[in-house]
């Protein structure tokens, strides 16, 4: 059995990636950022060098951040890519990197696929943009470029889904919600499990690996609200109503295309995995 190093182990994705790989008899140890010294590469490459597969889900997703501390952003994102891109290169180990649907851009409304060219419109998409580039240059590599994660633990901080319940939940005013944003929502648990037949296949390229359909931020949060029965007044808003540093693209949609076309099993439709996550992810909510 393969032995797999993961960063990014506390991410929603990343922790999604730790069970089911565990789940189906892999040997998973997690990497963590602390570990990693950009001065110090020779216990960079040492840690490194006891995997076959090393997948790299660890990033900086401080989208408006990013736009003010674009160093920072470089470092976190694109620096350590390089440095562990080129230990797998030196080393023959496998390179899986979790990128974005985001660094494609805002040049066309319909959904994007894998032969689109990126044009991405803020510094964060950028910096993953600049990443798959490191991550290319590894013979033996997967990019899977990701949607609107939901998912992960309740408490998380960045589940979006757990944090417009708590919005719905302490409103006193109407919750505005963008109808001109439009992506893929995609549940973290679908995106492992895909992720465990492209590494049984041994599949390399780069890949969009999202659930199927599009939604408006709007239509997403709507979703999250009508399934769960939360009475909130819910108003449509234009992208100029919200008061952000990061020009986001409007358009994050994309579609599996590559997928289809090798004959990877289809991601299912994102409302149904959305009411999956919302029966388990209620039920231990009502029990904390």
């Amino acid at each position: 059995m393969k032995k797999i190093g993961l960063t990014g182990s506390s991410g929603i994705l990343g922790r999604a990636f730790y069970n089911i790989l565990t789940s189906e008899g892999f040997f998973v140890k997690k990497i963590f950022r602390e570990s990693l010294s950009f001065s110090d590469l020779d216990t960079f490459n040492d840690i490194l060098n006891e995997f076959d597969i090393i997948i790299h889900a660890a990033a900086n997703t401080d989208v408006e951040a990013c736009e003010v501390n674009k160093e920072d952003c470089f470092r976190d994102n694109v620096l350590l890519t390089e440095n562990i891109s080129k230990i797998c290169r030196s080393s023959n180990i496998k390179l899986i990197f979790i990128s974005s649907t985001g660094i494609y851009g805002n040049k066309q409304q319909e959904p994007y696929s894998e032969f689109d060219e990126p044009n991405p419109t803020t510094v964060h998409h950028y910096s993953k943009y600049l990443a798959e580039k490191e991550v290319e240059k590894v013979f033996n590599f997967l990019i899977l470029r990701v949607g609107w994660l939901f998912g992960g633990d309740y408490n998380q901080k960045k589940n979006f889904v757990a944090r417009r319940i708590d919005e719905a939940k302490n409103c006193q005013k109407p919750i505005k919600s963008n109808t001109q944003q439009f992506g893929c929502p995609t549940y973290c648990l679908d995106v492992a499990k895909q992720l465990l037949i492209f590494i049984q296949r041994d599949i390399t390229g780069i890949f969009n690996c999202v659930n199927e359909g599009v939604a408006s931020r709007y239509e997403f949060v709507q979703e999250i609200y009508n399934f769960l029965k939360i009475n909130v007044n819910l108003e449509q808003a234009l992208t100029e109503e919200f008061s952000r540093l990061a020009k986001v693209s409007n358009n994050e949609a994309a579609f599996n295309c590559k997928q289809n076309m090798i004959g990877m099993p289809k991601m299912r439709p994102w409302k149904e995995s959305l009411h999956d996550y919302l029966k388990y992810e209620l039920c231990l909510h009502r029990e904390s």
